[in-house]
């Protein structure tokens, strides 16, 4: 056991240890105390006499906010129906989770000559704005866990996944189509920004992203791609290319600073790609053999960085290890089935804003379980439990960090 184990006293309810006994506080709180307090409450976070920062604060566990991005291009008709028809197995597995559910396309205005026009719903299904399902609401949530909304969520879901802009591309032979300049991290990062969605990106809990796509960020994640679709040889300064350069908010580095910056200090973040898996030479041919000259497929690169981040990615924000699927499925219930068990176990983890010091942290739950449960307190400053605790537990954290 490491020297951050405790047990958790099921049966008393009490921790080992009470690192706030005898504390004195000071008047003056710093700035990210502030913060804190204006994310759970004033007197969440005291700067003692010895200037540490005292935390006392209540996180329930089960808390996420999926946000799906679907790639509603030409092309990506069967693969959003797909998803629609394997989704019903995925929300019964959250059923017991405190979810909210928004949907946003890869559509956005910051592409040259892509304009609000018919086809993007004159600016409605682009530039992050949530699409609006069947029921009026942008979100769907099922916070009371009833069985007949349950149901009705699996069905506006249904109805808004398939995007009937990506099959009337389709059937006009790709002439009047959504932008084929694919954004999804674009357009998440819009999407944060976008002051109607605040409410949808709650203080603490977990941030799942899930992207369908069959091409990769700009398409060609930022690579030269040549006429025909195939890379443009770099040597080959004669090849007709067209670049796709990566701006901004294409980068991964961008969403994940953005997130730790916007969406507070125990927010943690995954991303989920169903897309042309990078070497999966098969699904690559399947895509680009789909019948149309303008249609190909891309390895999804820059979408499987945030899928599976190198430890520099990880190093710059509260983002977590995702899933990647195959676009090339037969369906989608294997990928559904590893995102869902991967949001799972994010969830069982809660984010400290800090590195707190030894000795003074104090976990209590409730309600009681008729089991021992211990935590532990990882190197990236994760309070992990062992085993995980239910949905829908109230956890109670008391613990001090060194002021910045």
């Amino acid at each position: 056991m490491s020297n951050w184990s405790r047990l958790l006293m099921t049966l008393l309810g009490v921790s080992l240890y009470m690192g706030c006994s005898g504390v004195k506080f000071s008047s003056k709180p710093s700035s990210s105390c502030q913060n804190f307090n204006t994310q759970f409450g004033d007197g969440t976070c005291i700067v003692t006499e010895e200037g540490n920062q005292a935390f006392d604060y209540n996180i329930r566990v089960g808390e996420v906010d999926i946000l799906f991005v679907t790639d509603n291009s030409g092309s990506m008709y069967a693969e959003q129906q797909e998803m629609a028809h394997r989704f019903p197995g995925f929300l019964d597995s959250i059923f017991d989770l405190d979810y909210q559910i928004a949907i946003i396309t890869t559509d956005v205005s910051a592409s040259p000559n892509n304009a609000p026009n018919t086809f993007n719903g004159n600016g409605a299904l682009q530039d992050g704005r949530f699409i609006m399902f069947p029921n009026g609401a942008s979100v769907l949530s099922n916070p009371d866990q009833s069985a007949s909304l349950h149901g009705q969520n699996i069905l506006d879901f249904q109805n808004t996944i398939a995007r009937p802009e990506s099959a009337t591309c389709d059937q006009s032979d790709y002439e009047d189509c959504p932008s084929s300049d694919e954004r999804g991290i674009y357009a998440v990062n819009m999407a944060l920004d976008r002051s109607e969605n605040t409410s949808f990106f709650r203080q603490g809990g977990h941030l799942a992203i899930i992207i369908l796509s069959d091409e990769d960020e700009r398409s060609v994640g930022g690579h030269i791609k040549a006429e025909g679709g195939e890379p443009c040889p770099p040597e080959n300064s004669n090849c007709l290319a067209k670049r796709f350069p990566l701006e901004d908010y294409d980068r991964p580095e961008t969403l994940v600073d953005k997130t730790a910056a916007q969406l507070g200090a125990t927010k943690t973040v995954s991303m989920h790609s169903i897309i042309v898996k990078p070497g999966d030479t098969q699904c690559k041919s399947e895509q680009d053999d789909q019948g149309n000259q303008w249609t190909y497929g891309e390895y999804g690169d820059v979408y499987e960085r945030l899928s599976n981040p190198s430890n520099d990615l990880l190093a710059r924000g509260r983002l977590m290890p995702g899933v990647t699927g195959s676009i090339c499925s037969k369906n989608y219930t294997k990928e559904l089935g590893d995102i869902k068990d991967k949001i799972s176990q994010n969830i069982s983890e809660i984010q400290l804003p800090c590195t707190p010091l030894l000795d003074t942290v104090d976990v209590t739950y409730a309600p009681l379980t008729s089991y021992e449960v211990r935590f532990d307190v990882d190197v990236n400053n994760r309070v992990t439990f062992s085993p995980s605790l239910p949905a829908g537990t109230s956890v109670n954290l008391k613990y001090e960090c060194p002021r910045l």
